[in-house]
């Protein structure tokens, strides 16, 4: 790696001394070796500089471990080349404990050093209060569900109302607090609503107030605390000057995905001198829901008014001719009842020089996703050799839509992985072990005939070992009195030759996820944890449906070749060959846009309902909505334009309904704006 084979863009990134430094990269571009390479280029060129002293602040713990191996490699490559440098020889060996994290481990490390000064201590612990907030949530609901206001309203939908406030303004550091009980209401001739709305705000702060209690009790903060509670360290100046000092440089990645109390973190810090390099796309800011405010970028750009604005427009990912499609449609200028979406219009220049495919933008109406990747895989080429399915990544708004889709390539005996998948728990593979462990444990004949109904009796069936499965389960009986869980679960595995009934069936995922498994029993294993207890802990986890990333296919297992399934979230920053968006027809507003519920408290305190919630129309809620029904279809733009640009050759727009349905009525779809662009 040489910063002589930059492109002119990419090498003033690296050799600036402005400060801050704002980076304005588009897809593809190339920002994290531009980032890596800068790096290098201070710990070159600045002799009292290490590692120690650059924190580098990523968006994802994956995309940290990238970093940190990319910048070792780096530092590797440039030691062969110049061997007599000793300080950068000594650079390597750091990577491992240099200061390159998520920005909630930088805020952790922050208050675990300097905690204290405003009454943290350094042994607290990190934790979610979800499960916790619907208990303590349910049962201030049951104290007041007497209440005449509340006969129309089901329990269950009051406590998904207060989950969604209070998740809402946790992200965004909006305050509900006891400042907020002698709020009253105005709804325009509608009284249910003004006696409501404050009953419903006392439930929030009181099941708000139960979770502060709890966290003080177990001395826990929850990932939102760490931010929060950063911002309020540094706006201590001794522990800001020293801080300043332990990190004189900062390298900030995906600064577009920050919400509005980290960028006051990178304020302080660049005020207190701290030489800042902030790399961000605002068309890639996809992720309000976890408080990404996209006015970051117009705001880091004020801090930095006084120095020069980068930006790296080529584009190294995607073949011209689909790079030029792509770059049509998101010049269009597109509206929403007359009124004008704000997109960012930067075209992408391409970086590569040669085609793969004839027609790399399709549209495809009503065909089911077998038929599409069965169409690619039988017709389509790279490089003469037919298209595989490690080459196509299918992507989507939710994990809902891709279990659609995984089901039936699997009933197509098409291999598939579901990358971030949450249903981890409620996988067949690890239900059905659920069930033969709780056979083996309290052995019935009820309990028995659940075990049969598992794949591993057919598993057992198939075999050619002479044995049947009750004599199978008679003998891990033994192997359960004198071994751990992990120890058992790889002896259930080998006993019916689970691993080898899977991969015959080409669910090479479901392998991954039994091996994971293991994984969580041997770390329970670690607090003497019997199985009786593991079985339930299972039960509880699947009972809840708890949420939990299924396991990534081994590499050995990848090679025989899957399909990728993601959401478009977790898709950021990945690029492949082949792209299917699914569901491109699918009406944004009615399904999209809409908040459940619109809380604000700056100026005034408003509060309003889905209407769809709730017995009686809130007329304060379609006042509000507007404004955030346009933000919304805003950022669809923008997470449209990220799946879009994941795509290396081809990219496929796939539709569920007929080309002329799917274009008719005055719904907003994704493949509605392709067409308006397309045409005009």
């Amino acid at each position: 790696m040489s910063v002589f084979n930059l492109n002119p863009g990419q090498k003033k990134a690296v050799v600036s001394t402005d400060n801050p430094l704002v980076l304005h990269a588009g897809a593809g571009s190339g920002k994290t070796r531009v980032l890596i390479e800068r790096e290098l280029h201070i710990l070159k060129n600045e002799p009292s500089t290490s590692l120690r002293n650059m924190a580098t602040i990523t968006f994802t713990n994956k995309a940290s471990d990238e970093i940190a191996q990319r910048l070792q490699e780096a530092l590797f490559q440039y030691c062969q080349q110049n061997p007599g440098n000793a300080k950068i020889q000594a650079q390597v060996s750091l990577c491992e404990t240099a200061p390159i994290s998520t920005i909630h481990e930088f805020c952790a490390n922050l208050l675990r050093q300097h905690g204290r000064t405003i009454g943290v201590s350094n042994s607290f612990i990190v934790r979610s209060y979800k499960h916790q907030l619907r208990e303590f949530a349910t049962e201030h609901i049951n104290a007041v569900m007497d209440e005449p206001i509340l006969q129309d309203v089901p329990e269950h939908t009051l406590l998904r109302m207060i989950e969604t406030l209070l998740d809402e303004v946790s992200g965004k550091g909006i305050a509900v607090d006891e400042a907020l009980l002698t709020a009253t209401f105005n709804t325009a001739s509608n009284d249910f609503y003004n006696a409501f709305k404050p009953l419903f705000l006392q439930l929030c702060i009181k099941t708000a107030q139960d979770i502060a209690t709890l966290k003080i009790q177990e001395n826990a903060l929850t990932p939102d605390d760490l931010i929060a509670l950063a911002v309020q360290l540094l706006d201590n100046p001794p522990v800001l000057v020293n801080v300043a000092q332990t990190y004189p440089y900062i390298f900030v990645d995906e600064y577009q995905n920050t919400c509005y109390r980290q960028f006051l973190i990178l304020q302080k810090l660049i005020n207190a001198r701290v030489k800042a390099f902030i790399i961000g796309d605002k068309k890639q800011s996809i992720y309000s829901f976890r408080g990404a405010d996209v006015q970051n970028t117009d705001r880091m750009d004020a801090l930095a008014q006084h120095t020069e604005k980068i930006s790296l427009d080529i584009n190294y990912r995607t073949d011209p001719a689909l790079l030029e499609k792509i770059n049509n449609i998101f010049e269009h200028d597109f509206t929403y009842k007359n009124q004008p979406l704000h997109f960012p219009r930067q075209a992408l220049k391409s970086g590569r020089t040669k085609d793969v495919f004839p027609e790399p933008l399709r549209l495809i109406y009503e065909q089911s996703i077998v038929q599409i990747i069965n169409e690619i895989t039988n017709t389509h080429y790279i490089d003469n050799m037919p298209v595989f399915y490690n080459n196509i990544a299918i992507l989507a708004r939710n994990n809902y839509e891709l279990e659609l889709a995984a089901q039936q390539l699997k009933k197509a005996d098409i291999p598939v992985e579901i990358m971030g998948g949450k249903r981890f728990y409620r996988t067949m593979e690890i239900v059905d072990t659920f069930k033969l462990l709780y056979a083996l444990i309290y052995p019935s004949l009820s309990t028995m005939l659940e075990a049969q109904n598992t794949f591993y009796f057919r598993a057992q069936m198939l075999s050619e070992d002479g044995h049947s499965f009750n004599d199978v389960m008679a003998d891990l009986q033994q192997v359960l009195k004198c071994n751990p869980v992990d120890n058992v679960l790889t002896a259930i595995y080998e006993s019916f030759h689970a691993m080898d009934y899977l991969r015959h069936l080409k669910q090479y995922q479901a392998v991954a996820n039994l091996e994971k498994l293991v994984d969580i029993a041997r770390e329970m294993a670690q607090d003497v944890f019997k199985p009786t207890e593991f079985v339930e802990f299972l039960d509880r986890v699947i009972t809840q449906s708890v949420e939990e990333d299924e396991a990534e296919v081994c590499d050995d297992d990848h090679v025989m070749g899957i399909v990728s399934l993601y959401t478009i979230h977790k898709a950021k920053g990945l690029e492949f060959p082949v792209v299917i968006i699914l569901n491109c027809d699918e009406n944004l507003v009615r399904n999209r846009t809409s908040p459940k519920i619109i809380f604000k408290n700056d100026d005034e305190l408003r509060l309003a309902f889905d209407p769809e919630w709730l017995p009686y129309t809130d007329r304060e809620y379609y006042k509000l909505a507007q404004q955030r029904t346009m933000l919304a279809l805003e950022e669809e733009l923008r997470i449209f334009y990220v799946a879009c640009t994941r795509a290396q050759n081809m990219l496929i727009l796939a539709s569920r309904q007929k080309k002329e349905r799917a274009l008719a009525g005055f719904g907003v779809s994704w493949v509605k704006w392709v067409v308006e662009a397309m045409e005009r």
